[in-house]
């Protein structure tokens, strides 16, 4: 039964680790989404609200007390990835507005829900 909860656990960290790259992916290719003239951020939306509940959700999911850096290091790779001009001068994130709070928002969100979700050290009990 032990075998069984380990590979429900890997499973588990291997779906938050897939969501965390796609909805990257997702908010990248959704940063460019206009009404008219104007720009909608609801990528951005995304990134603020994903990125905060996807290290809890690794956590939550396996267990492991380092797991809930994975989501963010995967987020920020896919970003800065998608981020970078390619030799033909495609650029799939638009350096505008929704592009900068896209890449500098989800990163400050990653961190906090690292920190958030990252488990406290037990207190110390003094002399």
């Amino acid at each position: 039964m032990a075998e069984h909860a380990r590979w429900s656990r890997i499973v588990s960290g291997v779906l938050v680790a897939a969501a965390a790259v796609e909805s990257a992916v997702l908010e990248v290719f959704y940063a460019p989404l206009r009404i008219g003239t104007v720009l909608l951020p609801v990528s951005v939306l995304g990134a603020l609200v994903l990125n905060v509940l996807l290290p809890k959700l690794m956590l939550t999911a396996t267990g492991s007390r380092w797991s809930p850096i994975v989501p963010a290091a995967l987020w920020m790779v896919v970003v800065v990835g998608l981020s970078m001009g390619r030799p033909e001068g495609d650029v799939v994130l638009p350096g505008d507005w929704v592009g900068l709070l896209l890449l500098f928002g989800g990163a400050a969100s990653a961190a906090y829900g690292v920190a958030r979700a990252l488990p406290q050290p037990a207190a110390r009990r003094g002399p």
